[in-house]
């Protein structure tokens, strides 16, 4: 979920002044008070909300859910935010041996099977596939540019820009992804291999 100010109403700072995001996050601070069930994680002007429970049958109903974010509606109304559905989304994270959920409707938010968290793809089985496949594109894509310019850079510059463009992908998050399993991690390894 992206908050943004309305354009509705005459408040707010200076875009690009210094206090304008400290004064934010002190203006939306108080969103976690919202609800008692939901969990939520801030970052800037992103915030994720969150609610477990251990059965389906809870989700299936959603109207807790649903009440939830009801509150969290009027919450950024009163505080003349506005909530950009566009990028609002929402996702089911399940064991797949569990059957799947279909019949979920969370106030017309679109579903996803996967989503960006962090600049790590999160999946609704976590098993971190989709995660794995974009840092191989990523590697990928960034060997192909080494390869052609191993022949005009020396192996100094060339390590430089490994660890600069295609480390970070490797290394970044891999604490959660990379204790996968070795069929899904080994791509991985060959293109890495292939770098070195």
């Amino acid at each position: 979920m992206n908050l943004v100010f309305s354009r509705l109403y005459v408040c707010g700072v200076p875009q690009g002044s210094t206090l304008g995001p400290l004064l934010f996050l002190l203006y939306i601070n108080d969103l976690a008070n919202s609800s008692d069930v939901l969990s939520f994680r801030q970052f800037a002007d992103d915030a994720n909300i969150f609610y477990a429970t251990k059965t389906s049958k809870d989700l299936e109903a959603v109207t807790c859910m649903n009440s939830e974010l009801h509150k969290v509606i009027n919450y950024c109304d009163l505080s003349k935010l506005s909530i950009n559905m566009r990028k609002t989304n929402c996702m089911i994270i399940a064991s797949p041996q569990k059957p799947a959920i279909h019949n979920v409707n969370i106030l017309n938010i679109e579903r996803k099977t996967s989503i960006k968290y962090l600049d790590i793809y999160l999946d609704e089985h976590l098993n971190w596939k989709t995660h794995i496949a974009h840092v191989q594109g990523k590697v990928t894509e960034i060997l192909g540019i080494l390869n052609q310019l191993q022949n005009y850079l020396n192996l100094k510059m060339l390590r430089q820009l490994y660890c600069t463009l295609i480390y970070p992908y490797l290394n970044y998050g891999a604490m959660c992804w990379g204790n996968n399993y070795q069929t899904n991690l080994s791509k991985s390894c060959t293109k890495q291999n292939k770098c070195i």
